[in-house]
């Protein structure tokens, strides 16, 4: 299965907790590079892919991402950079190749297990997190103390973390 993510955000980087293999495909030219240090995306990928290869500028992407990865510590899985140009199918069959090396050295290290753990404790948080929030939405909408201080918090009496804190007391909570 691949799950596609775009841009270089927050919601990119818990890709992580999604995935056995993350593949970051950067374009030269395109300012990637730059927006994914930014974003500090450099650390998630399994393996990177330079698509357009044919672009000037490929081998400057290339030394500046090479660059980056020779600062992570030495051993386990070393990212390789792999070199495509996916409208003619080239390096198709070397980045296939890299993902079932990926895949054989995950299992080999027997670290697949241990991520998919770690993406279902993510997975299963995540679903309590948004349940919790409509139970609480809709227990504050009957509420009519949390108007009360909702108005506290506009009026600059009560800050928000404050106000959450007393939320969360009420609610049997540690509100911390």
């Amino acid at each position: 299965v691949l799950l596609e993510t775009v841009g270089v955000g927050q919601a990119e980087v818990d890709v992580i907790d999604h995935a056995d293999t993350v593949v970051l495909v950067l374009m030269p030219g395109s300012g990637d590079s730059i927006q994914a240090l930014k974003a500090g995306i450099m650390e998630i990928p399994d393996i990177i892919v330079v698509n357009k290869a044919d672009h000037p500028l490929t081998e400057t992407m290339v030394r500046e991402i090479r660059g980056v990865l020779s600062l992570a510590p030495a051993g386990g899985w070393q990212v390789p950079i792999v070199r495509t140009e996916a409208h003619r199918g080239v390096g198709l069959d070397d980045l296939v190749t890299r993902l079932d090396e990926h895949r054989a050295f995950i299992e080999a290290e027997g670290t697949l297990g241990e991520r998919r753990r770690r993406n279902l404790h993510s997975e299963i948080l995540s679903i309590c997190m948004h349940r919790m929030r409509r139970t609480l939405e809709a227990t504050l909408a009957q509420d009519p103390a949390f108007g009360t201080l909702l108005d506290r918090v506009a009026s600059r009496e009560l800050d928000p973390a404050s106000a959450a804190t007393q939320i969360l007391r009420s609610a049997g909570q540690s509100g911390n």
